[in-house]
Order: structure tokens, then sequence, then C-alpha cells
């Protein structure tokens, strides 16, 4: 299946930049969240940005894929999330 899903993601990808937004997260099964971890860890050729949601309260046991910046948020307002987002870098 991981091969399936990578060139699904190789596929969409050839057509231009792809953005994979996850939103809670904190309900991945196992074998979603190896996934994750694995595109993030080796991403298909192209462009590719993951923007992953998980609840506070429910994240702790999450464990983002290693990869992945993690910022903690306050519940915020669409504009302020933009800005907070803005300064996050790979």
């Amino acid at each position: 299946i991981a091969r399936r899903v990578a060139a699904v993601f190789a596929g969409a990808l050839s057509k231009g930049p792809l953005l994979l937004l996850v939103d809670d997260a904190q309900w991945l099964d196992p074998s979603s969240r190896a996934l994750l971890a694995a595109l993030c860890a080796d991403p298909p050729e192209g462009s590719l940005a993951v923007l992953a949601t998980a609840r506070t309260e429910l994240a702790e046991g999450w464990g983002a894929p290693a990869p992945l910046p993690v910022v903690p948020l306050a519940p915020l307002a669409a504009a302020r999330v933009t800005r907070k987002l803005a300064g996050v870098s790979r």
C-alpha cells in the first residue's frame, strides 16, 4: 500500500507542488502515522509540503514524525495561524 500511495503522490507532484493537509492527526492509526513519516523523511520528487494539526489535549501520545517541525499553538483566529506558520521552515 505504501508504494501505491507514494505513486499517487508522485503522480500529483508531476503536475506541480502539493500541499498535504492532515487534520486531527492525533486520530491517525499507527500505519498511517508511519506512512506520513515516510513521506516526510523521503518525499517523492517535486515540491511537497505537509501541514498536520492535532488537538493539544489529545496530541501528547501522537508523536509527530521526526522530520516535521512541531509548532504548539493555542486556539487562534485564521489570520494569526497564517502569520505563525509563515515563520516555519523545514
